[in-house]
């Protein structure tokens, strides 16, 4: 707080701006309610340090002085978090779960199988299927509910989209929700992707 009352002494054109910044990212990812909010509301937390420094600045030390103590905190901070996060890093680096994930998945899907799946299924199979012109008969949506547009079109919502291709393309899904159960039959494809069809007369 006493580093923005310092900023908004002085700077106020620059304090309006961090403030309004500050706000929308804050506000708009709380109620976006994103998986990966820690990440999408940074920004927040850039211009919060900032302030501080501000405080910092005002309340102990010098101009010069907290310039280098702020360069040096960063540094350190840079360093910490890279030896914290590298072996990880690293470790991810020589994974290939998710070229093994696609591929095996795209090699088992039907031809010209309409393939449902959540986004972070979704985006892996459309990469694959793209950058390496893999199971290009095979249409790939995303498991929401909301409308969206994609090169072949928009669905409006996948649960509609299985209405329409039902009888005309084999549908694969990633989850079966209670209300699939209630109107189609299921077949597990493997482990991971279940096949929807009509149930028989």
């Amino acid at each position: 707080m006493l580093g923005f009352l310092y900023q908004w002494r002085t700077r106020r054109d620059w304090c309006v701006f961090f403030l309004l910044i500050f706000a929308m990212n804050l506000v708009y990812f709380t109620y976006y309610h994103a998986d990966d909010y820690h990440y999408m509301v940074n920004p927040s937390y850039f211009i919060f340090s900032l302030w501080i420094a501000y405080g910092v600045r005002y309340r102990f030390l010098g101009y010069t002085k907290a310039r280098v103590m702020v360069a040096v905190t960063f540094i350190l901070l840079c360093a910490g978090l890279l030896f914290i996060q590298l072996p990880g890093k690293l470790d991810r680096a020589r994974s290939y779960a998710v070229t093994k994930f696609a591929l095996s998945s795209l090699s088992k899907m039907p031809e010209n199988a309409v393939v449902i799946s959540y986004w972070d299924e979704f985006t892996a199979l459309l990469y694959f299927q793209r950058t390496r012109r893999l199971r290009e008969d095979v249409v790939l949506i995303e498991r929401q509910t909301q409308t969206r547009h994609y090169e072949h079109g928009r669905v409006d919502g996948y649960l509609s989209y299985i209405d329409s291709k039902i009888s005309s393309r084999p549908i694969i899904i990633d989850y079966v929700e209670p209300v699939l159960l209630e109107r189609f039959t299921v077949k597990p494809l493997d482990p991971t992707w279940f096949e929807i069809e009509r149930p028989e007369p």
